[in-house]
């Protein structure tokens, strides 16, 4: 029992540290530390120092529930959501946990296939719909995300 207690200790740690590393708080020069200063304590990070695993601006459970998070953009998105609400532990926790159980397929072959689901359904529901009609749509979708399609583009050089 006491062993199962520190694996899940250790396993909690290991998710924190995580969450540190992808926010930035391990390190006061990077351009996001003061943002995300809320979970770990501005004094801390206006004073120069790392946060500590046992302070009391930390807020570790809080660090270990974002750390389960495997997406850095996502983890650095909702951890932005919870240091504007600055929730009490359990709520954060909740507010991340429900995040998780509602997010989005980040793997390109879900992401199709609840295109293709999706776009089965309306035609099922709507037989006067085209092929015309759906590529319309995609385009103006494909308009309506430029920006961030771009920016995705940027991201993995493949982009001119």
């Amino acid at each position: 029992m006491r062993e199962q207690v520190k694996k899940e200790q250790r396993s909690e740690e290991h998710y924190a540290c995580r969450a540190v590393l992808a926010l930035g708080l391990h390190n006061i020069n990077f351009p996001h530390e003061s943002r995300f200063g809320w979970l770990c304590g501005m004094n801390l990070l206006a004073n120069g120092g790392a946060p500590e695993f046992d302070s009391d601006d930390y807020r570790g459970a809080i660090l270990a529930e974002l750390g389960k998070i495997p997406n850095n953009a996502e983890l650095r998105r909702v951890a932005l959501e919870i240091c504007d609400l600055q929730p009490d532990t359990t709520i954060a926790k909740n507010l991340i946990q429900n995040f998780m159980e509602n997010r989005k397929p980040e793997n390109t072959i879900q992401l199709i296939d609840a295109f293709e689901k999706t776009i089965g359904k309306v035609k099922a529901d709507n037989p006067t719909i085209c092929h015309l009609d759906i590529y319309k749509a995609a385009i103006v979708l494909k308009d309506m995300y430029a920006g961030e399609l771009e920016e995705c583009g940027d991201v993995l050089g493949i982009n001119d």
